[in-house]
């Protein structure tokens, strides 16, 4: 069965911090400046306006070339994901994320991603939301994509808590289709061929020109669930006024089912020399279908860090994934930095 690479680049925009329990408040002399400075940092952060982000991200990804000899030639390859986004105070936003690879010295887009989303953000005790993510592929790639069109992810978030629970729901499908086509020279057992009055003349015969058409598609649907736990560490007035440095470490659980499809038709084509017509002179059908029950997929860590002075934000993340299905290199890590503007 085929590996499928999930590229996902989430952007947090929404943050709070919590003064109660906080190990740093036993360091500070002057409570009452740091509790004025906290109160009108949340006040600053945390109240609704609407606002416009410009993200730049960078990853590393797997990719699946296929060789001349058939097989498969995993690379690993940096990525980009520029990133611009609106999000109204009322919870309504839009979004595109590209996904750019380096190809033969050469900036290649292959990816873009539209999302629709809306967000609950008047209560502060928790937050919630949905989002619909389309996906547009470039044609004609030399790696392997995966055949996801569309998403619908909603998540629930408490945020009173020390410790901040997280509970989200995906589900993804869509479909792709590829055409190849090939010139092969094949002798057909029993076929007639005529002569120039059009009568039957023989049965059989050299080997005729032929071309196979071989249409294949894939299918897939997933249903994705996550949980998730995180505390936020907040510094305020790291390196100058009004910044903050903010560490968060996160512990997620993931959780789905899949089902996969593969359909391919083989479809050979005789040209007709007397008048350049080609004649469907065969067809072969193949199916597979697989679906995978409900299990525990991967079990994750993040730390996540973040630099903002104003409007500029630096996001560098360092991820830690355990693939549970996985009978060999269960364990990844990738390292991701984001860096934007809202305004």
């Amino acid at each position: 069965m085929k590996k499928f690479l999930f590229f996902l680049l989430t952007i947090f925009v929404c943050r709070q911090a919590q003064a109660q329990n906080d190990p740093l408040l036993d360091s500070l002399p002057d409570y009452d400046a740091l509790f004025n400075d906290f109160a009108h940092f949340l006040d600053s952060i945390t109240a609704l306006r609407t606002f416009r982000l410009v993200n730049v991200g960078y990853s590393t990804g797997q990719f699946e070339y296929q060789t001349s000899d058939t097989s498969i030639k995993e690379i690993r390859k940096g990525i980009l994901a520029p990133t611009i986004g609106y999000y109204n105070k009322n919870g309504l936003g839009v979004s595109a994320v590209g996904s750019v690879v380096l190809k033969n010295e050469t900036l290649l887009l292959y990816q873009t991603a539209a999302t629709a989303s809306y967000d609950y953000l008047k209560n502060r005790r928790l937050m919630t939301g949905i989002s619909f993510t389309h996906f547009f592929i470039k044609d004609s790639l030399p790696f392997y994509t995966s055949p996801l069109n569309n998403q619908v992810y909603a998540y629930f978030s408490y945020r009173r808590w020390w410790l901040k629970p997280m509970f989200a729901a995906g589900y993804g499908w869509g479909s792709v289709t590829t055409v190849a086509k090939q010139q092969t020279k094949l002798k057909i057992a029993n076929q007639v061929f005529y002569n120039k009055k059009g009568k039957p003349r023989k049965k059989g015969g050299p080997p005729v020109n032929g071309t196979t058409t071989t249409e294949t598609t894939e299918n897939i649907s997933d249903i994705s669930l996550t949980a998730s736990v995180k505390h936020d560490f907040y510094w305020l007035n790291v390196l100058s006024k009004r910044d903050y440095f903010r560490v968060t470490p996160q512990f997620i659980a993931t959780g789905g089912t899949q089902k996969f499809g593969l359909a391919q038709t083989n479809n050979f084509y005789v040209s007709n020399k007397q008048n350049s017509a080609t004649i469907l002179n065969n067809t072969e059908k193949s199916f597979i279908t697989e679906r995978s029950q409900f299990q525990l997929t991967s079990l994750s860590l993040r730390l996540r860090t973040e630099f903002s002075k104003g409007i500029f934000f630096v996001q560098p993340q360092l991820m830690f994934d355990y693939y549970l299905p996985e009978s060999a290199d269960k364990l990844s890590t990738a390292f991701v930095i984001n860096a934007g503007i809202l305004f």
